[in-house]
């Protein structure tokens, strides 16, 4: 298979990182579960070898992984209560919580960003 490069930005290669390593935190199977620990793999070695390393940025990366956590446990139990045709008050408060995720997600990368955007420029590379 032919490899295929496409563009990316700094803060889409910290969300796939992140979100791999929270699937791999999901995955049981053991087969499953090393594929999903390679892929981690690969991209960490990119991420380790065109950005930064700066602890505030890894403070931003581990707010990412956990509110990713938080969103993909969120899902499951919105789809369990869907699932059962439950949409009272337990469901209202997930998806309240849901979008609640989404925003502080959608924040973490306009912080990450900004914050590779001043590193990276700051720097001689």
């Amino acid at each position: 298979m032919a490899e295929i490069l496409v563009p990316l930005q700094p803060v889409e290669l910290v969300e796939r990182l992140q979100h791999q390593r929270v699937v791999l935190a999901f995955l049981d199977e053991p087969l499953a579960r090393a594929a999903q620990a390679a892929r981690v793999e690969v991209l960490q070695r990119i991420a380790d070898r065109i950005l930064p390393d700066d602890p505030a940025q890894m403070t931003l990366w581990d707010a990412l992984f956990d509110v990713l956590t938080e969103l993909h446990t969120l899902e499951h139990e919105i789809r369990s209560f869907e699932q059962q045709g439950d949409f009272g008050t337990a469901y209202v408060a997930l998806t309240q919580s849901y979008m609640a995720a989404r925003a502080t997600r959608a924040q973490l990368r306009i912080d990450i960003a900004a914050g590779l955007a001043l590193i990276v420029g700051s720097d001689d590379h």
